[in-house]
């Protein structure tokens, strides 16, 4: 297993756009593939990948939940293009 993590303190240095494409070049190799979004202030990587659920699904299942132990991290991912997504 290899974690790749795109992090910086700057904001608008293209991390979400980084991470969105590296996860889908990756998945085309047939890795399994998990995405974290944990920019509070931008939704981008969470509506790239789940533009089509609704915002109070998202705020009852995401990373939040998950890491204030209200939820169990499995209970917070969704499948998107054959990446498992943990949403904002």
């Amino acid at each position: 297993m290899k974690i790749i993590t795109s992090a910086s303190l700057k904001g608008g240095v293209s991390k979400s756009t980084i991470s969105i494409f590296l996860a889908l070049a990756i998945s085309q190799l047939k890795k399994k593939v998990l995405v974290i979004d944990l920019d509070p202030q931008s939704y981008s990587l969470t509506d790239f990948f789940l533009r089509d659920l609704s915002i109070e699904e998202i705020d009852k299942k995401n990373a939040y939940q998950a890491f204030s132990d209200r939820k169990q991290l499995k209970e917070c991912m969704f499948q998107s293009q054959g990446i498992t997504v943990i949403p904002c």
